[in-house]
């Protein structure tokens, strides 16, 4: 939900399985005039997915939302209502990104007792209000909701391209790259999920942040002046790894430490030692999967990729399979859902008994893969389980692409165009996606070009 030129838009995007390959569709971006409650973006998205979908509650998988309260409220919120009209099995997606952001905006919020966040914000605003400069560099200073934290990556960069001004220990280009990796359309909730972890391990060996164990209990309890304690008290850090990275910094960097005097620079390192210690905490805590109170779910999250299938154990497949029979009874047959069990069994026993399969597998690991990719590279042996993983895969990891179709919105709509109607406004936005679109093969009879494969009825 985005408010635009005072017209509120509800965009509605469907990811599904089909002909082997996971499409992510903008189906329609709907304007609110009405309330913008639970209820009533209800109401607008079921006559769409009516028409466009007359089985939608049957094969539907799950829905992602930003987390806000009228996307997931217990009673009244949009997930609700649409986990209590689908089968058994409907998975609630919280944007992992969008959690990540909260966390990058706490972490921020907190450095320097909240002092840095208001100067950057306000040098910000003083750039946004001069008119002469702007027109000059034909540019306006960006926000920070714009740019996923890419501006202070940016700002990093130009510094440390210019030796003469310090280079900012505080790095943000992990936290950069992990967003614009995860933000592609065929983005999967696991693969988000293994960058979160990773991020967390970089973020832990950089800024030397590690977890609390039982032999710190004693030495937390009398508080040494040398730690710093996570907000959970679930992380530490030591304030000399944080005053070694200044140092190393380079001699400009030493100089200003100097300047500053030994309190002020023990200060500086403390209070970024607990930034540091908090923001790892806070990324270990994200979650993406949800129940009805949109409280984190604990376990494993549905494997979509052959990596992930070769972990799983038979007995935690059948009762994966057995979770969603309802919604696949219709258009899977009993042969093919037992073939589902029958091929994972074979593609377990070929990771264990073949080299180079192993390694064909294990070397996706340390890459963010689409499905597509991961999938070749088991070498098409197994059609019915891709299937299956293939529907598993349409779950949305998060609402980037829908922040992307609002982006294309405000320049298909400048205010000098304030009068183009809803109807040219759709017309415009799908024309964006006509090459994928025109790219799908479907026979004269409406079903997949390829008639070796059908399409998935298992739909986000």
């Amino acid at each position: 939900m985005s408010t635009y030129l005072s017209i509120s838009y509800l965009d509605v995007r469907i990811r599904v399985y089909y002909n082997e390959i996971i499409l992510n569709l903008h189906l329609l971006a709907i304007p609110m005039h009405e309330g913008h409650t639970g209820e009533a973006m209800f109401d607008a998205v079921v006559p769409v997915l009516d028409v466009r979908c007359p089985n939608w509650r049957d094969v539907m998988l799950g829905i992602t939302t930003d987390g806000e309260r009228k996307m997931t409220g217990v009673n009244k919120g949009l997930a609700t209502r649409f986990q209590k009209v689908c089968r058994s099995g409907f998975m609630r997606v919280w944007c992992g990104l969008h959690q990540l952001d909260l966390a990058l905006q706490n972490t921020f919020k907190a450095a320097m007792k909240g002092r840095f966040f208001g100067y950057m914000t306000q040098t910000i605003a003083y750039l946004r209000r001069q008119g002469t400069l702007i027109r000059q560099m034909d540019t306006t200073a960006p926000l920070f909701q714009d740019t996923r934290w890419e501006l202070i990556a940016t700002v990093q960069y130009l510094v440390y391209e210019t030796p003469s001004n310090i280079d900012s220990t505080f790095r943000c280009q992990n936290t950069v790259i992990t967003f614009r990796s995860l933000e592609g359309t065929t983005a999967l909730v696991t693969e988000q999920m293994a960058q979160m972890k990773k991020l967390s391990s970089d973020i832990q060996i950089m800024f030397g942040v590690r977890a609390v164990g039982d032999e710190d209990n004693s030495e937390l309890d009398n508080r040494p002046t040398t730690l710093s304690l996570a907000e959970n008290n679930a992380m530490v850090c030591d304030h000399a790894k944080i005053l070694d990275l200044l140092q190393d910094n380079g001699s400009f960097a030493i100089k200003i430490l100097d300047t500053i005097g030994t309190d002020a620079a023990t200060l500086l390192a403390s209070d970024l030692a607990s930034v540091m210690a908090t923001f790892v905490e806070r990324v270990n805590s994200i979650e993406p999967k949800r129940n009805e109170k949109n409280e984190p779910v604990e376990g494993e999250l549905p494997p979509s990729l052959p990596r992930e299938f070769v972990k799983l154990q038979g007995r935690d497949l059948s009762a994966l399979i057995l979770k969603h029979r309802d919604r696949m009874a219709p258009h899977w047959t009993g042969e093919q859902i037992d073939a589902i069990e029958q091929e994972h069994s074979a593609l377990c026993d070929q990771y264990r008994r073949h080299e180079q399969f192993r390694r064909s597998i294990d070397n996706d690991i340390e890459k963010v893969c689409t499905f597509e990719d991961a999938w070749n590279n088991a070498d098409g042996k197994s059609p019915i389980l891709k299937r299956f993983a293939g529907g598993l895969a349409t779950t949305f990891p998060g609402t980037s692409t829908v922040e992307s179709d609002f982006s294309i919105l405000k320049w298909e709509k400048p205010p000098s165009k304030s009068r183009l109607t809803s109807f040219s406004l759709e017309g415009l936005l799908h024309a964006k996606q006509f090459a994928l679109l025109n790219s799908i093969k479907v026979s004269s009879d409406g079903k997949p070009g390829d008639t070796s494969t059908t399409n998935d009825p298992l739909i986000s």
